[in-house]
This record gives C-alpha cells, structure tokens and sequence, in this order.
C-alpha cells in the first residue's frame, strides 16, 4: 500500500471525503485536519517565537560585540529582551569577551526554554484535537504500508 492510499484510507474510503467536512476544519500537511482557530493558534505562536528569537539573538549579539547602549536600536532590542531574558539570568555564569564584550550563555538557555515551550504549547494542542478513532486509523493505515 502506498502512503498516499493509507492516507485516503485514514480518512474514510478511497474516493470518499475526509474525517470531516464540517465548516471551520482546514487539512494541513500529512493529512491532519484541525479547526481554523488551531491554525491560527499555531500561526501566531510560530509568529512570537521567531520574534522572540530574534530578539533573543540580537541581544547576544550585542553584548558579544559590546554594542552602543546609546544607539537607539540596541537600547530598544535590550529594552524588549530584558523582561525575556531575566527569569534566565544567572543560571549559568556570564564570562568577558574582549575587552569589553560579554557572553551570556543563559541567553541560550533563554532561547532553548521559549523553543521548548512553543514546541510543547503546539504538540498538546495538536494532540488535544486527534481523537482515538482518528489515530487509531492513523497507525493502523501507516503500519500497512510499511512505515
């Protein structure tokens, strides 16, 4: 069986229609279907983690090169990576870089906990919204053919 006919088995017959055609369910890759308050949940998480990183990066990157505090980027950039970055602080122990530069690896560690967290928020909501029914057909249309 091939993966494409175990997914039209996983949701309903061959030529017939999905697990649900009810209005407000979109499909999205790999033939998960959810509602659209879940896309737009996932979108938007996505949305505020890239931003946080970004930040987050940005931040690092400022204090690796000793910006200038008085540039009104760099101020804005640790203005907003303050509040993210301070729960973080002091888990593992800041070293000089340069002359004047520092690394503060618990920025890392900062971003590897929002990373987790989004990927966690995401993973539960998903799962929340698969029911038995659905994932037994899942595994059971995957294990006939052959993952």
């Amino acid at each position: 069986m091939t993966t494409e006919s175990a997914r039209r088995e996983m949701n309903g017959t061959a030529d017939g229609p999905a697990l649900t055609d009810a209005p407000g369910w979109r499909r999205w890759g790999g033939g998960r279907e959810g509602p659209d308050w879940f896309r737009i949940a996932a979108a938007w998480t996505v949305v505020a983690l890239v931003f946080i990183e970004a930040v987050l990066a940005f931040r690092l990157g400022f204090l690796l090169a000793a910006a200038n505090t008085a540039n009104g980027f760099v101020a804005l950039v640790y203005d907003i990576s303050a509040p993210l970055a301070a729960p973080f602080e002091g888990i593992l122990a800041a070293s000089k870089v340069g002359s004047s530069g520092a690394f503060e690896p618990s920025i890392l560690v900062a971003m590897l906990a929002y990373l987790a967290a989004a990927g966690l928020w995401l993973t539960l909501v998903w799962a929340g919204l698969t029911t038995r029914e659905e994932a037994t057909r899942f595994a059971s249309a995957s294990a006939r053919a052959g993952r």
